[in-house]
């Protein structure tokens, strides 16, 4: 049988088990498993038992449940209330106002938490309430809070990035790096979107008094914990004196002194934070361990050069076959949430991309914008559905409408980290240098 029948197959397979309802992780062991008992020799089956260990043992994944009970710990502590608190005077002299206030608290929370659900539901929950009663206009404050949740995993540290440097094997530090410039970019756009409606559209917006500069600065000295809990953890990663795993314990043992010393987290909310850090653990290391299985299939058989080689022979741009990836994530991230769209695409569209003559680092900060769309486009965008359920009263279509237009500015992003890959690059290039 040739190679380009047994690929087909291979899709075929994926498809019906993924169209039956079966959980996209066991979905990729499955087929990973028909493939390795269809052509591979009978004894090379014995890596089914190795596999699991030695993809779960890494010293690389066990940042992800340190970085995740981290924005657990500061979701249910009230260090959000209080971050919200302190910017909203500094923005008070912007047309928007609480708007931007949204945008410039999820960049900083995502800061130190590296999860955009986790930031999406914090700052939606804190903010909501503060918009709706002041007569803010609702559509655009879900789609302001839900669009500025996804900067949780484009500005470091990021639960996404580790995943995709522990598959491809990258360096943590260095994706974490590159995430800093396109993540202020993007904040940047949504905030300047913002300004252009509400200057154009009074009603938008309610006029509020203007706080003192004075009042607004100190403000913005108010969020010195979240601010110093961010550099105590990716100054040790980029200084050298930690790996990003011990920075995510060091992050875990801040935030927890940051609850206590607030004395807004108790043994019910601890509990909680625990155990949802469990769960979103064991999801995404199942995936991680599905991928791996379907990828050992995929490389017995060479499918990921072989479909390099033949894309990279085809007699058009690489920007052409760069595009038509693109779409290909855009479709998918309607379809599926941004870690199993990643865990199932990368052994195919990684080897593509290297052919292609692209950086490793530069297609991780683009793996990580097209899952931010993912969490924006209907009908599985994880963002929309945590404001939906903060604000039942609104439809989701209307949460879904709001966020049309941040949708529209992310791929904006996504065309200038393209055209100017330095945005993502330099940074990194930088430190590198300087060391």
């Amino acid at each position: 049988m040739d190679i380009d029948s047994i690929i087909l197959i291979y899709v075929l397979l994926l498809f019906l088990t993924l169209a039956s309802g079966l959980w996209i992780a066991f979905a990729m062991i499955l087929v990973g498993v028909i493939g390795i008992f269809w052509w591979m020799p009978p004894g090379a089956t014995k890596i089914l038992s190795y596999i699991p260990w030695s993809v779960t043992n890494s010293f690389i994944l066990t940042a992800i449940p340190l970085f995740v009970f981290m924005g657990e710990i500061l979701f249910r502590s009230g260090i959000s209330d209080r971050l919200y608190e302190r910017l909203t005077p500094f923005f008070s002299h912007f047309p928007g106002q609480l708007f931007h206030t949204n945008i410039a608290s999820c960049a900083v929370f995502a800061a130190a938490c590296g999860s955009s659900p986790a930031t999406a539901a914090t700052i939606g929950t804190v903010a909501l309430p503060q918009l709706l009663s002041r007569g803010y206009d609702p559509k655009l404050a879900l789609g302001s809070i839900a669009a500025g949740g996804t900067l949780g995993i484009l500005i470091p540290p990021s639960v996404i990035m580790i995943i995709y440097g522990s598959i491809v094997g990258e360096s943590i530090a260095k994706l974490f790096l590159a995430g800093f410039i396109p993540g202020i970019v993007i904040s940047l756009l949504f905030m300047a979107y913002i300004a252009i409606r509400c200057q154009t559209k009074p009603g938008l917006a309610p006029i509020m008094e203007k706080a003192p500069w004075g009042k607004s600065l100190k403000g913005l000295l108010g969020v010195w914990p979240v601010a110093f809990l961010f550099i105590l953890v990716l100054g040790g990663i980029y200084s050298g004196i930690v790996t990003a795993t011990e920075a995510a314990g060091i992050g875990c043992a801040g935030a927890l002194l940051l609850a206590w010393g607030y004395r807004n987290l108790g043994w019910k909310s601890f509990w909680q934070a625990t155990m949802h850090t469990i769960r979103t653990t064991c999801m995404v290391m199942i995936l991680i361990v599905g991928s791996n299985i379907m990828s050992v299939a995929f490389a017995n058989l060479q499918i990921p050069g072989y479909l390099a080689n033949k894309v990279t022979s085809w007699a058009v741009p690489p920007w052409v076959i760069l595009l038509f990836i693109y779409l290909f994530y855009l479709i998918l991230g309607c379809l599926m949430d941004g870690v199993s769209m990643i865990v199932l695409t990368l052994p195919i569209t990684y080897p593509i991309i290297m052919a292609l003559g692209y950086d490793s680092v530069w297609y991780g900060i683009i793996i990580v914008i097209l899952v931010e769309l993912a969490l924006l486009t209907p009908p599985v965008g994880i963002n929309l559905f945590i404001l939906y359920g903060l604000r039942p009263e609104f439809s989701l279509s209307y949460v879904i409408k709001g966020s049309v237009p941040f949708i529209l500015i992310l791929i904006v992003g996504l065309m200038l980290v393209t055209a100017f890959p330095q945005l993502a690059l330099w940074l990194p290039t930088r430190m590198i240098a300087m060391r």
